[in-house]
């Protein structure tokens, strides 16, 4: 069910005037255990360097996405140097974050990891998602460097791959088991379901993550899914969409294709109801490409790896200085918080192993972290549980538990109905 309270949250769009930067306390606790030798360089004031690889995507379909990506995990890695930096055992870490662009190009992508870690020396690598993180992941692997990708499934890099390789987003299981919920409270007509998405595999992992969630909440009928490969045929993806005549349609991970694919289907006459369970675009960027015809996004009901709570500072702090780091990129939030958090769970393991360079203690110590920040919290003001708890419902304890946020578009504006833990059953 979706949860409604008084402290709902609207937002309008994100502006990008700077405001005053206030830093958001981090709740990082010293492990007791001493370090033993480590990778890291020696830096100044006494401190050591602890490089991150970031693989991520700055150009192209996907810019939407690794532009808030990266730059929320940088606001992370500065609280941190800020405070004094990352006190792990008896030592202390600046952070730098090597970011690259792997333009979602695989062989790109396997270039820049190998030299990450065979000409640098990176032992954690975070990972923008698939099928980067599919294809990195036995060179990863092989040398004991710790990923965490913000994949949707961990099944495509388990076999053989090892323990080195940790989930940072929700599956689509659990997150559609959420929009089901609330789109039969809010829209209990609405039983016919469409999907579309982009020719890759991890739309086709969605959906099937949809499938099965829907099939255990129950009284809804599923078409046909549109997996399209050229994004600017939008009038056929359109007509091969609602062939099926469905109540509510889809949207699957499809980046700068969202805008134009929906208005196609609007003009196609559909009056039908749009939905995510992985909200790429976010709502808020879909805002921004619709300004003056909000009509055709009314009532978009997303689960989304970000809420719009205005009454939560820590939140508003993360979004505001992200819109002034990300100004010149006219790319507006997608998943802040949930980047932001994910960075924090290793922060977190590598002070709870009390090393950085044993990865079989920092393996353990993911397995079993907790973390909670200001950034996430339900509509009380409490803050949420994230840990890696996957491994009834996956067969593995691997995959994060992360919030997720019940969003809807209302008159241009989005609406926070709720926000909890999308847990694995």
């Amino acid at each position: 069910m979706v949860r409604r309270s008084a402290r709902r949250g609207t937002i309008r769009r994100i502006g990008n005037s700077p405001l005053l930067y206030v830093l958001a306390a981090l709740a990082l606790v010293m492990a007791a255990c001493s370090s033993g030798s480590d990778g890291g360089s020696e830096g100044s004031n006494g401190t050591e360097e602890l490089v991150i690889g970031v693989l991520s995507l700055e150009s192209g379909f996907f810019a939407t996405l690794g532009i808030p990506y990266q730059t929320a995990m940088q606001i992370a890695v500065d609280e941190v140097n800020d405070q004094g930096g990352l006190e792990v055992g008896d030592k202390t870490y600046h952070v730098t974050l090597d970011v690259q662009d792997t333009k979602l190009d695989v062989p790109t992508a396997l270039s820049i990891a190998e030299e990450m870690i065979t000409r640098d020396g990176i032992k954690f690598i975070m990972s923008v998602g698939d099928p980067i993180d599919t294809a990195v992941a036995p060179l990863t692997n092989r040398n004991k460097v710790i990923m965490l990708a913000e994949t949707i499934n961990l099944e495509p890099v388990e076999e053989g791959v090892g323990p080195y390789t940790f989930g940072t987003l929700p599956t689509p299981y659990e997150c559609s088991i959420i929009l089901f919920e609330a789109l039969a409270e809010l829209h209990p007509e609405a039983t016919r379901v469409a999907f579309v998405g982009p020719d890759f595999e991890f739309s086709r992992i969605q959906w099937e993550g949809i499938q099965e969630g829907g099939n255990e909440v129950g009284g809804l009928e599923f078409g046909a899914a549109e997996f399209y490969a050229d994004p600017n045929d939008a009038a056929s993806i359109a007509q091969r969409t609602i062939a099926d005549d469905p109540d509510v349609i889809l949207i699957g991970s499809v980046g700068l294709d969202g805008a134009a694919i929906i208005r196609a289907i609007r003009n196609l006459g559909y009056d039908g109801l749009f939905a995510t369970a992985h909200a790429q675009p976010s709502s808020a960027q879909l805002i921004d490409a619709f300004e003056g015809q909000e009509e055709l996004i009314e009532e978009y009901l997303s689960v989304e790896d970000q809420p719009y709570m205005e009454d939560n500072a820590a939140l508003q702090t993360l979004f505001d200085e992200y819109s002034e780091r990300a100004a010149g990129t006219e790319i507006t939030p997608e998943g802040l918080p949930t980047f932001y958090a994910g960075i924090l769970t290793l922060f977190q393991a590598l002070q709870d192993a009390g090393t950085v360079s044993d990865p079989d203690a920092i393996v353990d110590a993911l397995e079993n972290v907790s973390v909670k920040t200001p950034v996430w919290t339900d509509l009380s003001g409490n803050e949420l549980e994230i840990t890696y708890g996957g491994v009834e419902k996956l067969g593995h304890d691997h995959q994060i538990e992360m919030p997720v946020a019940v969003n809807v578009i209302r008159g241009g504006e989005v609406e926070t109905l709720d926000v909890q833990v999308a847990e694995v059953e």
